[in-house]
């Protein structure tokens, strides 16, 4: 269950993290390759939070830059909406 006010920062960056990765099937494929490399490289569940970190954190810096983007160039206000 994941559950945060409307309009929370959190949220916005949950929908845009989903958005980005349904507008660009290529970036989806790499955090796939990148979470089963974390994985099968991890000896506990600790092991493989850290091991897909960095891949998470690259993701999320081009998904809140993307969304940047997208709303400032449409009239769309509402991050729920899909690009």
């Amino acid at each position: 269950l994941y559950a945060c006010e409307t309009n929370a920062l959190e949220l916005r960056k949950h929908l845009a993290f989903r958005n980005y990765l349904k507008a660009n099937p290529d970036r989806a494929k790499w955090l796939s390759a990148g979470k089963i490399t974390a994985d099968t490289s991890a000896n506990s569940r600790d092991e493989y939070i850290e091991n897909k970190s960095s891949v998470y954190t690259v993701i999320t810096k081009e998904s809140l830059e993307w969304a940047n983007l997208y709303f400032a160039n449409t009239s769309l206000s509402n991050p729920n909406d899909s690009p």
